[in-house]
């Protein structure tokens, strides 16, 4: 099996296959966690993370505001120390032009919020009770596992579907099977194709309704 490509892929999924199931596990209980998280604490947390991005865009306006004085100090003081003064002019202006876009960035976003508060609140209080609606109803979890099943079946039944789709084409031996001793070269017959796009278009059309 190892000797082509594909082969060493399957291999290397085999070997990796506890390590597979152990994500499948910490992925499904870190979700777990997170809807406790939102349950109990999702309108705190959702206003901190409000909060939180206007205290990021005024204090990057900040920073950069005084980090381009602090620079200008050095240049200043290193000149009167008898050094070379880096006339730095230019960047200076796009020191100064980030901390004002960021200054009004934050102002800008500081009214939506004013302006936009009953909504915002709002749109917080749904999410805190489709938070509290999935912990409460641990059944729902269950209606995503389920369309991941039913879509890994389709996927697995499509892809044998259009591998027959392939097997209907002339296959011959390629002229330079040096690197791969499997490879093959498929003749595409005009019918054929046809059939492989409309294939390609059913499995968006039936997956659009699983």
């Amino acid at each position: 099996m190892q000797a082509s490509k594909f082969g060493q892929f399957i291999s290397d999924v085999y070997n990796g296959r506890y390590s597979l199931l152990v994500s499948v596990f910490i992925s499904f209980f870190y979700s777990l966690t997170f809807v406790y998280l939102m349950s109990a604490y999702g309108e705190s947390l959702a206003w901190f993370c409000v909060g939180l991005i206007q205290v990021s865009l005024l204090g990057s306006g900040v920073i950069i505001w005084y980090w381009e004085q602090w620079t200008i100090n050095n240049r200043e003081r290193n000149a009167l120390d008898g050094g070379a003064y880096r006339d730095a002019t230019e960047m200076s202006y796009v020191y100064y032009g980030l901390a004002i876009l960021f200054f009004v960035l934050a102002f800008i976003f500081a009214c939506c919020i004013w302006w936009g508060k009953k909504s915002l609140k709002l749109a917080i209080d749904v999410i805190d009770a489709a938070a509290d609606f999935t912990a409460g109803n641990k059944r729902v979890i269950i209606v995503p596992l389920v369309y991941f099943g039913f879509a890994i079946c389709w996927v697995v039944i499509w892809l044998l579907s259009f591998l027959c789709v392939i097997g209907l084409n002339k296959i011959t031996v390629a002229e330079d099977i040096s690197d791969i001793p499997q490879d093959r070269d498929i003749n595409w017959e005009a019918k054929n194709v046809f059939l492989a796009v409309f294939m390609i278009f059913a499995f968006f059309w039936i997956s659009a309704f699983i």
